[in-house]
């Protein structure tokens, strides 16, 4: 359940619009920025806000920075990013498998995280980071077909 949940957060699917109890989403948010920063210095805590908070729920792909934010917390927390906060080819490629039931073909979904990999690797801010990497995966995976992402 946590990673089908996780699923609905980090892909923005549309599903999580009809959802009428976000509490168990908030909850795991909260969970999430605990202890999670913007920068390696530790200077700016992300903080749950209502906008930031609203966008991830309607999944939203014009994000307010907080909702960005919220996003690089619950990737990292989830090891979806590296140390380096690259995308974790070993965690995504499980994660995928598993939600779309094998159905997904690794090959090519491994080919998604490369070239969004090379999509990212100039953006510093962590933030910026995982909304990017978010859109691109959701992009690519509708190109290739798959359009209820």
């Amino acid at each position: 359940m946590k990673s089908f949940t996780f699923f609905f957060i980090m892909l923005c699917v549309k599903q999580s619009l009809q959802q009428t109890d976000t509490s168990p989403l908030l909850e795991m948010a909260k969970t999430s920025v605990i202890d999670c920063y913007e920068d390696d210095a530790k200077t700016k805590k992300i903080e749950i806000t209502d906008d930031g908070f609203q966008d991830i729920v309607k999944g939203s792909r014009d994000a307010v920075r907080n909702a960005k934010c919220i996003r690089y917390c619950i990737m990292k927390k989830h090891e979806l990013f590296t140390p380096d906060n690259s995308l974790d080819e070993t965690a995504v490629v499980p994660f995928f498998t598993y939600l779309f039931n094998n159905a997904i073909d690794i090959f090519h979904l491994k080919g998604i995280i490369a070239s969004c990999n090379d999509g990212i690797a100039q953006e510093t801010d962590r933030c910026e980071r995982s909304h990017k990497a978010t859109m691109c995966i959701l992009e690519k995976l509708y190109t290739a077909g798959m359009k209820n992402v």
